[in-house]
């Protein structure tokens, strides 16, 4: 039986927070930023007041790059360069090879590690603030957190997309 998540960008947040909850909207984790409005290059995912995983963004790499410390290991998270839709891999770590797949619009993502598809993930088109409802196949805690850490992650690019778009125009 898998487990149906949402994770929502909380609004009008100076340090950036985005809470993900069950299908009972329970809190289940809490991913914050430190001055993300301006500029986040950590953020921290807990669990009641405990850090289960950091999440850094390399400064200057070619591709965006994540580096992830959590509770089941370290691994990175980059983006495919040249690609229409947006895509991510994961190197080293239990997920080493898992891959994030979107859309051509940006409203859905698959998460797959091997050829098991771990979670899918589709986007609110009607929402005041980005939401994402993910359906993770297994109900297993590495893979509700590495789902979890994943879809930061993509909020966190795709925001950065909009900026640095919003800046070259």
């Amino acid at each position: 039986m898998g487990k149906i998540l949402t994770i929502r960008n909380k609004l009008f947040s100076l340090r950036g927070q985005m809470d993900i909850n069950d299908e009972h909207e329970q809190s289940l984790f809490t991913a914050k930023g430190e001055f993300s409005f301006f500029f986040s290059p950590t953020w921290r995912v807990f669990r009641e007041n405990n850090e289960l995983a950091t999440i850094k963004k390399r400064r200057f790499s070619i591709r965006s790059t994540y580096d992830v410390t959590s509770i089941f290991g370290s691994y990175s998270v980059k983006r495919k360069l040249l690609s229409w839709t947006r895509q991510y891999y994961v190197v080293d770590g239990m997920y080493n090879g898992a891959t994030a797949k979107g859309n051509f619009f940006d409203l859905a993502f698959t998460i797959q590690f091997g050829k098991t598809e771990i979670a899918t993930a589709n986007e609110k088109l009607i929402s005041l603030r980005d939401t994402h409802v993910i359906i993770v196949n297994r109900d297993e805690e590495p893979d509700v957190l590495f789902t979890s850490i994943l879809m930061v992650i993509m909020q966190l690019d795709k925001s950065d997309d909009k900026t640095s778009g919003a800046l070259s125009d």
